[in-house]
């Protein structure tokens, strides 16, 4: 069976406001604030993996910030050369020596990328906040 190591924020009514915006032509807006989440996570994640000794500086030109109308993330490995590597970069290794010791699967796993999805929960939370706020003050201006 499959197991989620996704790591995630998760802003409760987002689809229903991507919804209201939809009706008021807003919707492409926030699109725009999805991928300004992303970004900051995705710049974070590439200092962090770049400034690493082993081979995980190679992945961090491969961390990319993607966003849809619905959804904000980030991928990882998905330039050549990066691919091989970017998994065991992140998640560590009992098997290979190039990579750092494995992290687990829990809350905790990680290296680069989804520790610093935990520690900028808090900044995409004010972010979507603030552009929220203004995405409704432009639809319902005073």
């Amino acid at each position: 069976m499959a197991t989620d190591r996704s790591e995630s924020v998760r802003v409760v009514g987002l689809r229903d406001f991507q919804g209201a915006l939809k009706e008021l032509d807003l919707a492409r807006d926030l699109r725009v604030v999805n991928k300004e989440a992303a970004e900051l996570v995705a710049g974070a994640a590439r200092t962090a993996f770049s400034s690493r000794s082993d081979v995980a500086h190679e992945v961090a030109d491969s961390v990319r910030a993607m966003a849809q109308q619905r959804s904000a993330s980030v991928s990882l490995g998905e330039t050549t050369g990066a691919a091989a590597s970017a998994l065991g970069a992140e998640f560590g290794s009992v098997r290979f020596t190039q990579f750092q010791p494995w992290t687990g699967n829990g809350g905790s796993a990680g290296i680069s990328l989804y520790p610093t999805i935990r520690s900028h929960a808090d900044e995409i939370v004010e972010l979507y906040a603030k552009a929220l706020d203004e995405l409704a003050k432009k639809s319902f201006p005073d």
